[in-house]
């Protein structure tokens, strides 16, 4: 099960949380798609990084990588 697989390799599900949602309501325009910005919202907060292959998700946070 894929589940079961990335726990093993130390992957954690991440909830979605109200302070979250508030803050992907508040970032600037950079990108419009409402789940990308719930994503810099989490990173943020979590601190955690978003690696990701989309460039306008870079400008959105320090802690964005382009890969």
């Amino acid at each position: 099960m894929i589940l079961r697989e990335a726990e093993t390799l130390g992957f954690i599900e991440q909830r979605v949380t109200s302070r979250q949602t508030i803050l992907a309501g508040t970032l600037p325009l950079h990108h419009r798609d409402p789940f990308d910005r719930l994503l810099i919202a989490q990173a943020i907060l979590e601190p955690a990084r978003l690696v990701t292959a989309d460039r306008t998700l870079v400008q959105s946070s320090e802690l964005v990588d382009l890969i």
